[in-house]
């Protein structure tokens, strides 16, 4: 099964504003598992819970990342393959449209 995990939170932006993960990030993820499951696909997605460690991501060995809008800088930078990195427009989340993102799932499915 491959493994796409939704970063949400990055540290410096958690010292200060709280833990976890908000409604809308907990019921995105559990949307797009429902759309995975229908389009009978071989992708599970879940949260990120290293708060945006890229180090910990790595060893975590995720095929697809799934970014927040605003954390793109973060993940350029380090040594993700950025053809596995979906960026999430400023909408998808707060409106839960998980079609984009199943479509790119798909098409690294290919």
């Amino acid at each position: 099964m491959n493994e796409a995990i939704l970063v949400s939170t990055s540290l410096p932006l958690v010292i200060g504003s709280g833990f976890g993960h908000g409604h809308k990030e907990q019921q995105f993820v559990q949307q797009l598992n429902v759309a995975l499951q229908a389009a009978k696909m071989n992708w599970h997605a879940s949260l990120d819970d290293t708060f945006g460690d890229s180090q910990a991501i790595h060893q975590k060995q995720p095929q697809a990342l799934i970014l927040k809008n605003g954390l793109q800088h973060q993940f350029n930078q380090s040594n993700f393959d950025s053809n596995r990195i979906y960026q999430l427009d400023a909408l998808a989340l707060s409106t839960l449209s998980t079609k984009a993102v199943v479509n790119f799932l798909a098409k690294l499915s290919a």
